[in-house]
């Protein structure tokens, strides 16, 4: 029988007697497919890297690795992409899909812009300084997922 034959070691898997040499190509096309969406699924659900902080125990603040930015925007989970800057340099460039609302105007329209205080918010700006000051404004009015990912043309620079 076939488990009682004894398998050289550079035809087996850790010496548990999988026999890689005899497998078909579609039964290994199978496991590199299985296997790319395991480390895949792993990637996207590791935890992020923050810069956070706090005061008594309440988030006033936090920022975004680049690459962790891109997994959000890239992967299965819903984000919010916040533009600060100005109108004009909105019309400039910008992320697809982002909402323009000026760091002036932010405590006045955040609510009726953004509505749902729970989504992941990704703010951005053209060097980081006005998206900083907007992330700790959005959580000082209560929304509870914002995240500063800098300036827009150093965050597309570093895309991986």
């Amino acid at each position: 029988m076939w488990f009682d034959k004894q398998l050289p070691l550079w035809h087996t898997f850790h010496g548990i007697g999988v026999d890689f040499m005899h497998l078909n190509h579609w039964t290994l096309i199978f496991l590199t497919i299985a296997i790319f969406f395991f480390v895949f699924d792993w990637w996207s659900k590791r935890p992020l890297k923050t810069t956070e902080q706090k005061k008594d125990g309440k988030v006033l603040y936090r920022s975004l690795s680049p690459e962790d930015g891109w997994a959000l925007i890239d992967g299965q989970r819903k984000v919010v992409l916040l533009d600060v800057r100005t109108p004009e340099e909105f019309a400039h460039s910008h992320f697809p899909n982002s909402i323009n609302l000026p760091l002036n105007k932010l405590d006045h329209s955040a609510n009726q812009k953004l509505g749902n205080r729970n989504k992941t918010i990704l703010v951005y700006c053209q060097s980081g300084a006005r998206s900083k000051q907007a992330t700790k404004l959005l959580y000082a009015l209560g929304f509870t997922d914002v995240y500063n990912i800098g300036g827009l043309n150093t965050f597309i620079k570093r895309k991986p």
